[in-house]
């Protein structure tokens, strides 16, 4: 047990401090749900995901239900890597500073990567 308590405490110290902001929409339960599994589905429980943005910022998503959830590189010529460690981290974070079916996202302290959860029709990532 001593060992996985240290082991997490390693991974929260590795991962960085992080920025979490909430907007107060509430979002279908199951689109948000859906739309987070196509997420882990992408990255697999090994593999990442690798964006780069040109130019301007740049986000890919997965919509269900009217949810939209997004990976933004908010930056332009900058690029940033998700795995499935990331995106956990970034719901748990999210969930524990907002209610856990409401609009917002979450990003590390001086990076340009951010994940979130939106209506479909919000923009996000512009930078």
């Amino acid at each position: 047990v001593k060992c996985v308590v240290n082991l997490l405490a390693l991974v929260e110290a590795l991962l960085g401090r992080r920025y979490t902001s909430c907007w107060g929409s509430a979002l279908d339960k199951a689109g948000t749900d859906a739309a987070v599994s196509a997420w882990k589905n992408k990255v697999g429980p090994t593999g990442a995901y690798a964006l780069r943005s040109g130019s301007n910022p740049k986000a890919i998503w997965f919509i269900r239900r009217g949810v939209k959830v997004y990976y933004c590189i908010n930056a332009p010529n900058s690029s940033g890597s998700l795995d499935l460690i990331d995106i956990n981290h970034a719901l748990k974070q999210m969930d524990t500073a907002c209610p856990r079916y409401t609009a917002g996202y979450f990003r590390w302290d001086g990076s340009v990567e951010i994940f979130g959860k939106a209506e479909e029709n919000v923009p996000i990532c512009r930078g």
